[in-house]
Order: structure tokens, then C-alpha cells, then sequence
């Protein structure tokens, strides 16, 4: 069976009706369109707040406001009033909150109410970057946006004028807690096809991940899926295990054995069980993602990689920038029985050389996507208690 599908009728996931996909006459031309950094599945674009030179931004339709990091706004003097409470994948935090805040994107300006000052250090170093904020449904609500991962630009079009490329498979949403969610179907390991309430997640790179709450009430088995690094997120990190479902379907749409994240977590939106997970940019990516909040639909135009198989890290190894200085990348943990632990890689450890080059934070994006190739050799030069050491491995399927 083909992993992807394009059927002559597209359904409608949250209506059960069916539509055909969209034949538009002429292609609409963008308000503004810029080039951005689409490593990990994530998008980041450079966005100006108050006039400051731009700088990068996660685009996500997982956030239901435009926070901005707590550490940039500092540097930049801009100060908040106290009494803001923000909720994030790990959980609920106090923040304070700004007001007359201008973001701007090329040439497309937003000024929303108020802008949340959130700590975003641990998401900077996971991304290997200083991200100076989060975009959410303060440009959504205004433009049609469209994420162009293979290319990595986006473009923002008038909602009023625009239509769908030609071939879009369409996808109705609907909108919880304001956050856009789509009906899915997943097929478990175990041959079960259960339905599922996905929120659709530009913000989060993974494929799917799964909730506690659905987990458990399914009775899903988890012993032997693999113990992983804690997701990081806003309010704090999150225990999950890592494993393959067999099948995710939506909207005509099929993904054979998508890497899952099957979450533990008990606080936060993965506490909430009025929905059932999400679905992240290792899915989106695969697409020209177009979020249509206007008519409460995306668009997806598949791409040359929409059948490409879905791997994860086949070394074991978790490496992190170490903090907020940008200087330096660590060891954070080391999955036992995996080709790191067996060569001797431990947590602590610095890594100075990749395959014989210089390591320089920035470069941690394409290190991971190398080391997700199998029978990759590799080679680093690492320091451990000041002693410099060579460490040499050959990466294997994990997951």
C-alpha cells in the first residue's frame, strides 16, 4: 500500500463531507514574502519588534499568542506588567506581560493586544540559536500564511483575495482552546485503527505525539517503546518514550510507521485531555503547509518528500548547546545499549569535532540529520575532564 494518496475527493476530516481538491484561476500574489531557517521541521522567520533589527522567530500554529523571550525584551528595554500566566507543552508559568509591542515580518506588521515575556532559553539552546520569540495566531487571524519548508521562505497573503493552489488537499480544522485541530486515524503496533483529535503543531518538529490521557485510555502498552530525552517546552521538560505507529490517515492522506512521541506528561497541553496529541513539522514538511484561519482550513501541496521514510536518531547520543553564551556543545545524555554508549560517549562530555570539523553550535541542526542516516561512521573529538579523546561509532535503527 502507498505511503501517500491523493484521491480525486478529499475528506472533509472534521465534517465527514467530501470535497473536491481546489482548481484556483489565478495564483494570488503575497502581501510580503520572507526567507527564513526551516532546521528541525521548525520554521523560523526574522521578525523587527519596535523598530529592532529583525531577528528569528518560531512561526507556530501552536500558539495562541506571540510571546516574546523574556532575556530579548530585557536587552532591548522592553518591559512588562505582572499578572500573565502562560501555558506550554511542559505547563503553566506566571509571565509578565507587554504592551504596545510592533512586530514586523517583510512587510507585514502586527501589533497585537499584548505580548507575554516568557523565558526561552531552553528552546534557543534545543534550536541551536537564539529565537528572540514566538509567532502565533496574531498573524494567522490577519494572513493566509504559507510555509514553503523545501525553500524555506514564507509567504502572507489578504485573506479576502486568496485561493489555494492548484491540487491543495484541503483540510477543515477546528479550533480548541484557539488552537487549530484536525480528525485523524492512527493504527497502532498492536493492529488497532483508532480515531483521534490532532492539534496541527508548525511549532514542534516531531510527527506525532501522543497524550497521556489517550494513551491510558486506550490501554496502549508501553514497555517496549524506548526511554528518550525530555521534550522541551514552554513550562518545563516532558517525559515521553519513543516508538512507530503503524499508520496515521487524514484527509485522504497516509504515512506509513511515522516516528511517535507517546507523552507522560501530566500538566501543560499535553495535561489536557480534550484533545489527543498533534501532529508537528515532520509531517508539514513534507508539504507546502498553507494555514487558512479565515476559512478554518490548511492546505497541503505534497512535495518530493511526502513518501520519504521517517527516522529518527540512530546514534543515541543527546547533544545540546551547553548555555546561553552560544560557546560550546555538550553531552546531555546517552542512551543506553545504543552505538554512543558503546563506544564510551557519556553525559558531560564536549564535543569539539564532527567527522574531523570543527563543532561550532550552529552546525548542531546538521550533525542530528546526520547522524539520523543509517550505517553512518562516525568520528568525534570530544573533552572530557580536560583530557582531549577520539570516539568512533557506526549509527544503527533505534527506533
Amino acid at each position: 500500500m502507498r505511503r501517500f494518496a491523493l484521491p480525486l475527493t478529499v475528506l472533509l476530516a472534521l465534517s465527514c463531507a467530501t470535497a473536491p481538491a481546489v482548481t484556483p484561476a489565478v495564483a494570488p500574489s503575497p502581501v510580503s514574502r520572507v526567507h527564513g531557517n526551516a532546521a528541525g521541521g521548525r520554521m523560523q522567520v526574522p521578525v523587527s519588534v519596535n523598530g529592532q533589527p529583525a531577528g528569528p522567530f518560531i512561526l507556530d500554529t501552536g500558539a495562541a499568542s506571540s510571546p516574546l523571550a523574556a532575556e530579548y525584551a530585557k536587552a532591548i528595554g522592553i518591559e512588562g506588567h505582572s499578572g500573565g500566566h502562560a501555558v506550554g507543552a511542559g505547563g503553566a508559568v506566571d509571565v509578565a506581560v507587554a504592551t504596545g509591542i510592533s512586530y514586523r515580518i517583510g512587510d507585514v506588521e502586527i501589533r497585537p493586544h499584548g505580548a507575554a515575556l516568557i523565558p526561552l532559553i531552553p528552546i534557543s539552546l534545543r534550536a541551536a540559536r537564539r529565537v528572540n520569540g514566538v509567532m502565533g495566531r496574531d498573524v494567522f487571524d490577519r494572513y493566509v500564511t504559507e510555509f514553503d519548508y523545501a525553500n524555506e521562505e514564507v509567504a502572507f497573503y489578504r485573506p479576502d483575495s486568496y485561493q489555494p493552489p492548484a491540487g491543495a488537499v484541503v483540510v477543515p480544522f477546528e479550533v480548541v482552546h484557539n488552537l487549530p485541530h484536525i480528525a485523524a486515524r492512527i493504527t497502532l503496533d498492536d493492529g488497532r485503527t483508532l480515531p483521534v483529535k490532532l492539534m496541527v503543531d508548525s511549532g514542534a518538529g516531531n510527527a506525532v505525539i501522543l497524550k497521556k490521557s489517550f494513551i491510558e485510555k486506550n490501554q496502549i502498552d508501553l514497555s517496549h517503546l524506548t526511554a528518550v530525552p525530555e521534550g522541551l517546552g514552554v513550562g518545563g521538560a516532558v517525559e515521553q518514550r519513543a516508538g512507530r505507529l503503524t499508520r496515521l490517515e487524514f484527509a485522504g492522506l497516509q504515512f506509513e510507521k511515522p516516528v511517535t512521541m507517546f507523552s507522560l506528561a501530566t500538566a501543560g497541553f499535553f495535561g489536557d485531555a480534550s484533545s489527543d496529541g498533534l501532529i508537528g513539522g515532520e509531517v508539514l514538511s513534507r508539504f507546502k503547509f498553507i494555514v487558512d484561519y479565515p476559512r478554518k482550513r490548511f492546505y497541503l501541496v505534497p512535495t518530493e518528500h511526502v513518501n520519504d521514510p521517517f527516522e529518527a536518531d540512530m546514534s543515541g547520543v543527546h547533544l545540546l548547546v551547553r548555555d546561553a553564551s552560544f560557546t560550546a556543545v555538550d553531552v546531555m545524555s546517552v542512551l543506553p545499549g545504543s552505538p554512543a554508549a558503546e563506544a564510551g560517549l557519556k553525559a558531560g562530555d564536549e564535543l569539539r569535532t564532527f567527522n574531523g570539523q570543527p563543532v561550532k553550535p550552529a552546525d548542531l541542526p546538521t550533525i542530528r540529520k546526520e547522524m539520523r542516516e543509517e550505517g553512518k561512521s562516525v568520528t568525534l573529538t570530544i573533552v572530557r575532564n580536560g583530557v582531549e579523546q577520539e570516539v568512533k561509532f557506526v549509527t544503527r535503527r533505534l527506533i
